[in-house]
């Protein structure tokens, strides 16, 4: 049995464990908010979709201000994403379609990581104003 685990921590106390065993990949968030006399807790218990395939992708890719697309490898439908804004000041936005037809789905400031199951088996990304390093993984379902 293989077995991958990730595991972050961002923006807003974010704490994820996402693992690909056997048949099934199960995530697992909880994000904590605390300001003064605000104080929020949200948790997902499991989230688990059924893994068909093993094959993943992941690795640091230098995203520029035109739409990129992702280096998806060998991976053909897609299940869960990890991506890590790896650029000091500038943001990342990660979605779908190309030039003026990019539609982002997802927003990652300088630092900030998360996870999502994709809907798309084309993700894109384009850089703020500079180019940014985006370290992501994305697991075949």
């Amino acid at each position: 049995m293989k077995r991958k685990t990730v595991v972050i921590a961002g923006c807003m106390s974010l704490f994820l464990v996402a693992v690909a065993v056997a048949s099934n990949i199960t995530a697992q968030a909880t994000i904590r908010v605390q300001k003064g006399d605000y104080n929020r807790s949200y948790t997902l218990t499991q989230d688990s979709q059924t893994l068909t395939s093993e094959l993943a992708v992941s690795g640091p890719q230098t995203i520029t201000t035109n739409p990129t697309a992702l280096n998806l490898g060998g991976t053909s439908t897609k299940g869960i994403a990890w991506f890590r804004n790896l650029d000091a000041s500038n943001y990342v936005e990660v979605g779908t379609g190309t030039g003026v037809s990019f539609v982002a789905f997802l927003k990652l400031e300088a630092g900030q990581a998360c996870y999502v199951w994709l809907a798309t088996n084309a993700p894109y990304a384009k850089a703020d104003t500079a180019s940014v390093l985006l370290d992501y993984w994305i697991q075949s379902r």
